[in-house]
């Protein structure tokens, strides 16, 4: 099921959608409702891994600064090696 709703955008956003459309053989509808399904992916990726990291903060799932400089340091390291 699909719902209508208007929005209003700058004129140069509108012709650049314009140009795309007739680019690519899409409606300007399609261009903007594929993007809006792929920001609305992306941000639910990002609010699950927010989600993620403050259980694991809540279940004391943490590593001290001094270890993430030293494992980081470890793969600098690693890398500089293997040149």
């Amino acid at each position: 099921m699909t719902d209508t709703f208007s929005v209003r955008i700058p004129k140069s956003q509108r012709a650049f959608l314009d140009k795309m459309a007739k680019a690519t053989d899409r409606t300007r509808n399609h261009i903007i409702s594929s993007a809006v399904g792929k920001m609305i992916d992306n941000y639910s990726f990002v609010m699950a891994k927010i989600e993620e990291g403050e259980a694991d903060l809540k279940a004391g799932h943490v590593v001290s600064l001094a270890e993430v400089e030293r494992r980081s340091q470890a793969v600098i390291d690693k890398a500089k090696a293997n040149k």
